[in-house]
C-alpha cells in the first residue's frame, strides 16, 4: 500500500490535467452515499466532529475520513483528513493519501471547471463575490 503525503499530492497534480480529469470523472458513473458526520460532544458549544465520506466506482473504493476541531490553536490545525483507496475488484488497500491537500486541489479545480462550463467562450472578466 502506498503512503502519499501532501508534498507528493502537490508535486503530482497540475491544473491543465486536473480540470479535464474532474470533468470526465464527474460525468462518469459512481456511488456516493450520504456522508456521516459524528459530533464528538453533546455540549452545544463544542463543535468537534469526525466524518466519513465513502464513494466508489468500477475501479476504486474511497473513504475520506476527517476530524474537525475548530477551537484548535497552532501548531494544530482545525481540520485533519486522510483518504483510503481500495481496489474495487478485490478490496485490496491501494493507498493512504493526505486529504487536506487533495481537498485544496479538488475545491479549486471544481470551481475552475464550473467557471469553464458556465462562462461564455468569449468571457474576459471574472467577478467573485463572497
Amino acid at each position: 500500500m502506498q503512503i502519499i503525503s501532501a508534498t507528493d499530492v502537490h508535486a503530482s497534480l497540475d491544473w491543465a490535467q486536473l480540470i479535464p480529469h474532474l470533468r470526465l470523472t464527474y460525468a462518469s458513473e459512481f456511488t456516493m452515499p450520504q456522508r456521516q458526520v459524528m459530533r464528538l460532544s453533546a455540549d452545544a458549544g463544542n463543535h468537534d466532529a469526525f466524518a466519513l465520506l465513502p464513494s466508489w466506482n468500477d475501479e476504486v473504493i474511497a473513504l475520506k475520513a476527517f476530524t474537525y476541531f475548530p477551537q484548535n490553536t497552532a501548531p494544530h490545525s482545525s481540520l485533519y483528513s486522510q483518504i483510503l483507496l481500495f481496489d474495487r475488484l478485490h478490496g485490496e488497500p491501494l493507498a493512504l493519501v493526505e486529504g487536506r491537500s487533495v481537498t485544496f486541489w479538488r475545491t479549486a479545480g471544481i470551481s475552475a471547471l464550473a467557471s469553464q462550463l458556465l462562462s461564455r467562450e468569449d468571457s474576459s472578466t471574472l467577478l467573485v463575490l463572497g
